[in-house]
């Protein structure tokens, strides 16, 4: 018995791990990064743990919604006019990005936070 692949299957391989590379490529590129660095450098550092949290809960329920309710919207509006929405979503995304990102290159993330931490201490009075 032979354990070489057939001359189909082989010489579909090197595309196929392409496709697998440029995928997870453009996908850690993307969505998986903004859900974990863009939180970091928006928030101010009192409130990044729930900035974090936010973020990170916002993309778990759009990827919940779209599990489920993408198969059921083509049903009643059609494929065409999904993928449109879909598309429309994502322009509106990019231009809140770039209308409203802050760029944070060369500035501390305390600067950038426009609160001082000295005004956030609790106040202990020795006893």
């Amino acid at each position: 018995m032979s354990t070489q692949l057939s001359g189909g299957a082989k010489a579909h391989l090197v595309p196929v791990m392409l496709g697998f590379g440029l995928f997870n490529t453009f996908m850690n590129l993307g969505p998986n990064a903004t859900t974990f660095a863009l939180p970091a450098e928006v928030f101010p550092s009192e409130m990044r743990a729930a900035g974090h949290g936010f973020a990170a809960g916002c993309g778990k329920l759009g990827a919940a919604l779209g599990t489920f309710l993408f198969p059921v919207i083509p049903a009643g509006i059609g494929e065409a006019a999904l993928l449109y929405a879909v598309a429309a979503a994502c322009a509106c995304g990019f231009l809140i990005t770039l209308v409203f990102r802050v760029e944070t290159r060369g500035h501390s993330l305390d600067g950038l936070s426009g609160v001082q931490a000295s005004i956030l201490a609790p106040r202990v009075t020795p006893p």
